[in-house]
């Protein structure tokens, strides 16, 4: 959502918009919200080893011209699979002469030869979405009150 507001013109001098409070009372919006977003969208992914979990990260951008943006991040590259799904694959080595991985739950390296056929996720874990809409009274509510609270003296 983006909300631009310009003041512009003689009568604005005496108006009592100059006084509003935004970018304060939007980065407020975004300290009372974020961090609970976060912990619910850590507690609500895929724990098969909970790195995933793990590696969720909140953070907040304010931008000049009073923006703010709440970013949730995972430096994972396999969650947009994860969420999104994804369909079966072979998968073949690129920079090395051999596939090979590290396999957490074992503690060991395996290596695999030049192919192997990866089954795909069939069931996306779409965990993002529902937390939003879990939480979605909450951010409604810490909204409305960044709101009023923009325009208190």
């Amino acid at each position: 959502m983006s909300l631009r507001i310009y003041r512009d013109g003689p009568g604005w001098t005496n108006s009592h918009v100059h006084r509003w409070r935004w970018t304060k009372a939007a980065v407020k919006f975004a300290d009372d919200t974020g961090p609970p977003v976060r912990q619910a969208l850590s507690d609500e992914a895929p724990k098969k080893t909970g790195s995933l979990a793990l590696s969720i990260r909140y953070r907040r951008n304010t931008q000049a011209g009073d923006g703010v943006q709440l970013f949730f991040e995972t430096p994972k590259r396999y969650a947009k699979w994860v969420i999104g799904g994804a369909a079966p694959h072979g998968i073949e080595p690129v920079a090395a002469r051999f596939l090979h991985f590290f396999w957490e739950r074992e503690g060991r390296w395996f290596v695999r030869g030049l192919h192997v056929n990866h089954p795909g996720i069939e069931r996306p874990n779409d965990f993002p979405a529902r937390v939003l809409e879990a939480k979605r009274d909450d951010i409604e509510r810490n909204f409305s009150r960044a709101v009023e609270d923009s325009f208190k003296e």
